[in-house]
């Protein structure tokens, strides 16, 4: 009764005859750009010729269907391919996407952004249509904007990929263009880096002392940030037998970023005074559970930067002085207000472990002998954390592990 025909111009066509369906009655067709919408519509068609003997298929344009309804559709078909955590970042990204979609609808039509049932009416009116590669770019423009990584957007806009292509797989090329083969994120100019105040670091250290009392090797990490400024995994890697008895710290060859010898560093007066206040029974300085100890070979890094993004938030400082650094801000600190304080540059970058410049001081230089004076006066820079204390002025002890 019905037969689908391949068109030369792409896409396939559904034939049928009107009248007594005989060899000289008049042709009719409808045009399908897939292979399953083509079946879908021959099975119409038949339906319609046995039941009224003719066609009553609608010829106004049918509706694109809801993005949000598609969206989900592509999460379900996902439950049994990738893990729970995999699908919940999937989910994640499609939420921002359809709220950034909402924000420019309603900002649009002069609308609040706070006004709740116009965010789920709009949400609900969102043809998949919307799904366009301009959106793409502003939504990454807006997630950057908004403060996130530029390796979060690029993973955000990858997802979007993925279900763009699968919505086109799945019955919607009609609606929907073919998908960027690469979305790519331009770098914004890097801002200035603004250093924070030593006010600022104590402030951080405290509230990891106040607030993460079940989570002590977040302090104890801050703590030895703020008064040494090493590297997130030097400092997770360091021992108790990496302090000798005279108050110095050795670094040593597998703590360091790649230098030969180790490193050797006198620590700051305040950190001596904690450090008898602190001591545990464990091998590491920082007692870390296993994830964060992980970080020391770079796979766990991005739990330690978590937690210490919700200390400096918690704290109140400004973003613009830790975003994407939250552990190097307090290398940042360092570096700049003992330089201010006098000390010369060459001595400050031993101190916080960069390789000086030129053939001769990298490779002849005794810089532990050389450097050693400028190095306990540079320490001594370091203002003391002001801790809590007793009626009596004694500190308030923090519950070690």
């Amino acid at each position: 009764m019905a037969w689908i025909e391949k068109r030369k111009a792409g896409g396939y066509r559904v034939v049928w005859r009107t009248g007594d369906g005989g060899r000289e009655a008049p042709r009719e067709w409808r045009n399908a750009e897939d292979r399953r919408t083509a079946e879908a519509l021959k099975r119409r068609v038949e339906h319609d010729l046995a039941l009224h003997g003719r066609v009553t298929i609608d010829d106004r344009p049918e509706a694109p269907p809801a993005l949000h309804a598609r969206l989900d559709a592509w999460l379900d078909s996902l439950v049994l391919t990738v893990t729970p955590r995999t699908a919940s970042w999937y989910a994640d990204a499609c939420a921002l996407f359809l709220r950034y979609l909402v924000d420019q609808r309603l900002a649009e039509a002069g609308l609040r952004l706070d006004d709740e049932e116009a965010r789920q009416a709009v949400a609900h009116e969102l043809p998949v249509t919307a799904l366009t590669r301009d959106a793409l770019v502003g939504f990454q423009v807006w997630l950057l904007n908004a403060g996130r990584t530029l390796t979060t957007v690029a993973k955000r806009a990858q997802t979007l990929r993925l279900a763009w292509i699968w919505l086109r797989e799945g019955g919607d090329r009609r609606w929907l263009d073919e998908p960027p083969l690469k979305i790519t994120t331009r770098r914004q100019r890097p801002p200035k880096p603004i250093a924070p105040t030593w006010a600022e670091c104590d402030a951080v250290v405290l509230a990891c002392r106040e607030h993460d009392t079940r989570a002590p090797w977040l302090y104890l990490f801050a703590l030895v940030a703020r008064y040494t400024g090493l590297r997130r995994s030097e400092i997770l890697r360091l021992e108790w037998s990496d302090l000798a008895a005279d108050g110095t710290l050795y670094l040593r060859t597998e703590t360091t970023k790649g230098e030969m010898s180790g490193r050797r560093l006198p620590l700051a007066p305040g950190l001596l005074a904690e450090r008898d206040r602190l001591r545990h029974a464990g091998r590491y300085i920082v007692p870390a559970p296993e994830k964060e100890r992980a970080a020391a070979e770079g796979s766990g890094r991005g739990h330690v930067d978590r937690s210490m993004r919700r200390a400096w938030a918690r704290a109140g400082v400004p973003r613009e002085r830790w975003a994407g650094q939250p552990c190097h801000a307090f290398r940042k600190t360092i570096q700049t207000e003992v330089e201010l304080a006098g000390v010369r540059r060459e001595v400050v970058e031993y101190l916080v472990g960069h390789q000086p410049e030129g053939t001769g001081p990298r490779h002849y230089l005794d810089a532990e002998r050389a450097l050693w004076p400028e190095l306990v006066e540079a320490v001594r820079r370091i203002p003391e954390l002001p801790l809590p204390r007793a009626a009596g002025g004694a500190v308030v002890p923090f519950r070690t592990p």
